[in-house]
């Protein structure tokens, strides 16, 4: 058995998944799979042999031990839905302790929003309304999350989201660095991080003078590579500030040269695109403004304090396989969190209150 204490550190969870939602209030989905679990299940053996163990199945007239299943399955996958469920049950308690009843039907309402959130996430890449269930479910199926898992992601979000309204407060310097920051001159590209001078060599032909494009490269050669917006009047990161001085000298479709990294990694930058500065003025756009950094406030709000709820609570976990597992995940986190702390903090894009 492992009892874990209070003020160990623990992983940050999202209050939004980005990628899907978990929770199809077309409820035909989830009674379909029901009825093929039914459906899929073995029947009762009626020559059972006579023995205390329990027996789950019986193939072939061979005994299927439920015990060693249900073991075999905690092995699999048995830590990461308890994370899930620890998240989930101390948000659960937090908005009890806040006067908010989880289990009222009101509440149910939050969990649609959280819903609907992710449904115009895929709207906004494209996805047409009458695709987006479908969308869902195709995510589902390529990510290898049950249904159950994302219901208990949505009505996490709920919870969290409730607990963070109020708790955000944004300032004009804020929203003027916002503006700067949507509005202003910025470049947009890519950014491919690469091991060695080496790679970085080979990136560079392959973008250069076999005219791939960065996304082509970063697939055959497996590198990670993410999208980038780069402000010209709004600060950014200490490790980033060399390269945003950088590409600003870059042309559109150029590749910069490779920047050494604190890791002993190299980044190397590729040139979308230059905007300009818009012709928008502030004062038409401020409440849209507002209501983004709220937003973005409030998960960045919601993250901390669900860590925070997590080095608090006192877990015991009776399982053996699953408290050999969790006591791992401890050892991780703590070694994370003293990594982390020795990182550069990044400046906020809102005032939180806590």
């Amino acid at each position: 058995m492992l009892i874990y204490k209070k003020g160990a550190p623990l992983k940050r969870s999202s209050i939004l998944t980005r990628a899907v939602a978990g929770l199809l209030l077309a409820t035909s989905g989830f009674l379909a799979t029901s009825h093929l679990l039914a459906q899929t299940t073995a029947p009762a053996a009626t020559t059972a042999p006579a023995t205390t163990q329990k027996v789950l199945a019986v193939i072939n007239k061979q005994s299927i031990d439920a015990d060693k299943f249900n073991q075999l399955l905690m092995s699999i996958g048995g830590m990461r839905l308890f994370e899930q469920v620890v998240d989930l049950v101390i948000a659960e308690q937090a908005c009890n302790v806040a006067g908010v009843d989880v289990n009222a039907p009101e509440f149910q309402k939050n969990i649609q929003a959280e819903l609907d959130r992710n449904l115009n996430e895929l709207g906004n890449q494209g996805v047409p309304k009458e695709q987006r269930q479908q969308a869902l479910q195709q995510l589902l199926q390529r990510q290898n999350i049950s249904l159950p898992e994302y219901q208990m992601t949505l009505r996490k979000a709920a919870c969290l989201r409730v607990l963070a309204k109020g708790k955000v407060t944004i300032t004009d310097t804020n929203l003027a660095e916002a503006f700067e920051a949507e509005y202003g001159e910025r470049v947009r590209g890519r950014l491919l991080s690469v091991k060695t001078m080496e790679d970085a060599a080979e990136v560079r032909k392959a973008i250069e003078k076999e005219a791939k494009d960065p996304a082509e490269v970063a697939n055959m050669r497996q590198i990670p590579m993410r999208s980038i917006i780069i402000p010209k009047s709004v600060n950014v990161e200490k490790n980033l500030k060399t390269l945003k001085d950088i590409a600003f000298e870059l042309k559109e479709r150029q590749l910069s040269a490779a920047l050494p990294q604190p890791d002993g990694t190299y980044l190397l930058f590729y040139l979308d695109k230059k905007e300009p500065q818009q012709d928008v003025k502030l004062t038409d756009v401020k409440e849209k403004l507002r209501e983004k950094l709220t937003e973005q406030g409030e998960i960045n709000w919601a993250n901390n304090h669900l860590a925070w709820l997590r080095r608090q609570a006192d877990i015991q976990v009776n399982d053996p396989v699953l408290s050999l597992q969790y006591a791992e995940l401890i050892q991780r986190q703590k070694a994370a969190a003293t990594q982390n702390a020795t990182q550069p903090a990044t400046a906020a894009a809102a005032t939180q209150n806590k």
